[in-house]
């Protein structure tokens, strides 16, 4: 999908793009051009294209001409006459109206028709009727046969007229072959049903005449439609306007419902779920627009100037199950620099965008940071920012995950809900707090970046917390500005390699922390009463938080021990200059029953580190003044 921005009067192409395999249609032999060789040449005509007295290359102007022939169906009779049937009448009833964007139909009583989906359920109820018309194919390929003996081999044993029609769209797809030649002008264009079968290649044409004439031998109403395609040599934004139409496809009619399919972009797809059988209107209408509204078979047409504002898809978009929220044209304005795009998605998918800048007809690429990508079960949501030059304070922070919030597999991993969302986190007191709960015992890894913040500075604005079905992770920013936030977890008692779970932006705005105020260096992986505490039967901790502020530099921490166990304290203070004694004689152990008590009396102000040791344990706290 194709999203243009327009901001302080430059342009801005947001690019998503999902990756499918598609087997080429150009044959391999010598003297066939290629795809590759398509685009090529496309390069060097549309520098031609301006010099041209209508606008446009000579080929588009033959593809055209393809275009001009009377739309009507026939149907054979019993006695072999041939008698002309019109089936316009099927598809009357639109009122005009003139708007911004071209003439709109509405529909002064509903179209007929059905839903694909109350066609059929998915695209694999057809393996039986696809396998014998492959199976079938390489038989009838060597014989050389003609129309209508291929037409009742292939749909032998079909058992509706939607079986009937798939058959005859799968053979097309499969053996015949897109014309490249034909189409860029360098050979005779074929048509004729008899020359395209000979020849095994054909242009869109010569599909639709095939097609039309193949439901005709077996009985099913079928149209042929004329208009415009996005297809080959389609570039963002281009005008259809005052141009004759460059495509044909056909309408075929089901259980008295008309339907809409392509078996020239069809065409060497391997695929059985592609999208060109059969498409819903309003999906067939991003990238094919009828020279008569009549056939967009919907209740309220496109104009052709709304049609080539509409979104760019590709195969892919549909085969994934993807839908469009928003925007619905490719143009977008931009609100104080912002703009959103937003997708549902029927299945779990992975996302990535790319964002260019247009500038003198080349693009350039941007930063990842200039977008905020969102991904849920549900879809994604990816929200453009500053699309002109941001300031230097406000320039985000490149991630290498793309999306922000948690990960759409976070579930997977343990993580059960999150006290923050995958909005901008606002810091206006420079520090803050992230509770990720889990359904089981986790180990948890955070990572702070900044455009000032070295690694082992970075190292120091971070504390973690693991609780049976928590995790905490606390933050420190000592500059202004964005911050990105990574959390990555395991299972706790797991060997497995830590995985990004989620990714927070945040946004220092407040009054930020002292350099000389951060954590201390070398802590624990995890700080404070947690998972490691309750093994050993340690409870009911007076301070359930690693962070502990004193008064006047005392302060008891208590908690149960039911093991009686036996501890040690090692208390640190990074420069410390009062006392060249050790710090722990300012540590006193009072054991009652069950229940310890560890005094401390600080020597000055500043930040210690207080570890509590029993053989493997180590348990760590940061009495702050």
């Amino acid at each position: 999908m194709h999203t243009t921005i327009f901001s302080n009067g430059k342009t801005v192409q947001s690019t998503q793009e999902q990756r499918s395999t598609v087997t080429s249609v150009a044959s391999r032999s010598p003297g066939v051009l290629s795809w590759k060789n398509v685009f090529q040449f496309w390069g060097a005509v549309e520098q031609q294209e301006k010099s041209s007295n209508n606008g446009r290359p000579s080929t588009k102007r033959q593809l055209s001409s393809e275009s001009t022939q009377t739309i009507r169906v026939v149907k054979k009779e019993e006695s072999g006459s041939v008698v002309q049937k019109e089936v316009y009448s099927e598809v009357h009833g639109l009122k005009t109206q003139e708007g911004e964007k071209g003439t709109v139909f509405t529909r002064t009583s509903p179209v007929k028709r059905k839903l694909r989906r109350d066609l059929f359920s998915e695209p694999k109820i057809f393996g039986r009727v696809d396998s014998h018309v492959l199976s079938i194919s390489k038989q009838l390929k060597a014989e050389g046969v003609y129309l209508s003996r291929i037409v009742h081999c292939v749909t032998q044993g079909a058992q509706s007229e939607l079986e009937r029609v798939r058959a005859i769209w799968i053979w097309l797809c499969h053996n015949i072959q897109y014309d490249v030649s034909g189409y860029l002008g360098l050979s005779e264009k074929m048509c004729s049903p008899d020359q395209v079968i000979q020849a095994g290649k054909g242009m869109c044409c010569g599909y639709s005449r095939i097609c039309l004439e193949m439901c005709r031998e077996v009985g099913i109403k079928c149209m042929e439609v004329s208009g415009y395609g996005k297809g080959i040599g389609y570039r963002l934004g281009q005008s259809y306007q005052n141009k004759k139409s460059n495509h044909m496809w056909n309408a075929v009619q089901l259980g008295g419902h008309w339907y809409l399919l392509d078996s020239c972009w069809g065409a060497g797809t391997v695929d059985i779920e592609s999208m060109t059988f059969i498409q819903r209107p309003e999906d067939f209408i991003d990238s094919h627009c009828p020279d008569d509204p009549q056939w967009q078979l919907m209740n309220s047409t496109v104009s052709l100037a709304q049609f080539q504002q509409r979104v760019f898809k590709t195969s892919a978009f549909y085969r994934l199950g993807l839908s469009i929220i928003s925007p619905k044209e490719f143009h977008m304005q931009t609100v104080n620099g912002e703009a959103m795009v937003s997708m549902r998605s029927a299945n779990a998918a992975e996302f990535t965008y790319q964002i260019s800048q247009l500038s003198g007809g080349a693009a350039k690429d941007l930063s990842s940071s200039f977008g905020l990508l969102t991904v849920s079960r549900q879809g994604m949501t990816l929200k453009l920012v500053e699309c002109s030059e941001p300031k230097s304070l406000e320039k985000l922070p490149e991630n290498p995950f793309l999306s922000w919030g948690l990960h759409q597999t976070a579930k997977e991993l343990g993580l059960r809900e999150c006290s923050q969302g995958a909005e901008t986190i606002v810091v206006d007191t420079g520090s803050f707090e992230l509770i990720l709960w889990t359904t089981r015992p986790l180990t948890v890894l955070c990572e702070l970046v900044h455009k000032e913040l070295d690694p082992t500075l970075s190292k120091r604005c971070v504390v973690s917390q693991i609780e049976q079905n928590k995790l905490t992770c606390r933050v420190l920013c000592p500059f202004r500005g964005y911050y990105r936030l990574s959390v990555f977890v395991r299972d706790f008692e797991g060997e497995s390699s830590l995985q990004n779970s989620g990714n927070f932006l945040l946004k220092c705005t407040g009054p930020t922390i002292n350099l000389n105020e951060l954590f201390p260096p070398a802590l624990s992986t995890s700080c404070g009463p947690g998972i490691k505490a309750q093994k050993l039967g340690i409870s009911n901790p007076s301070h359930a938080a690693p962070i502990i502020t004193t008064q006047q530099g005392k302060c008891n921490i208590t908690f149960h021990n039911s093991q009686d166990l036996e501890f040690t304290a090692v208390l640190e203070k990074e420069h410390n200059k009062i006392t060249k004694h050790p710090l722990d004689r300012h540590v006193l152990f009072t054991y009652m029953d069950s229940k310890v008590m560890v005094s401390v009396c600080l020597p000055e102000a500043g930040i210690y580190k207080l570890g509590l040791r029993e053989d493997s344990f180590q348990q760590r706290l940061h009495p702050c003044l």
